[in-house]
């Protein structure tokens, strides 16, 4: 590693980067943490987690004025509040959970798939 940062902390972070919006001045453009991953093919992670002897606490969570928007548990269980957007294929091996309504596009405009729960 170029940089490492160990602490023994309780109740916060070893780490906090703290954006502090500028008087005046828009900073839509302006992130608090950017990753910028450079070089022609290169194959390293963006952001890469683990814990190496296991944690039973969530290995993501965001939040937005301190309300969990999406939440990564340590057994695997991905939450998302609010809506889920997918440009894609989604694969499912287990079961799915749903308390809501299914929506897709089509070239006529978006469709809801069945009855929403």
């Amino acid at each position: 590693s170029a940089v490492q940062i160990t602490g023994k902390e309780q109740n916060r972070g070893t780490l906090k980067i703290a954006h502090i919006k500028p008087s005046g001045i828009d900073d839509s453009g302006a992130a608090a943490l950017s990753i910028d991953l450079q070089g022609s093919g290169t194959g390293a992670q963006g952001i890469f987690l683990d814990s190496t002897s296991g944690t039973s606490g969530k290995l993501l969570n965001i939040r937005n004025q301190g309300n969990e928007k999406l939440v990564l548990t340590s057994g695997g269980t991905l939450a998302v509040t609010g809506n889920l957007y997918v440009d894609g294929n989604i694969d499912v091996d287990g079961n799915v959970e749903i308390g809501g309504c299914i929506k897709y596009n089509t070239d006529v405009g978006q469709q809801t798939l069945g009855v929403c729960l």
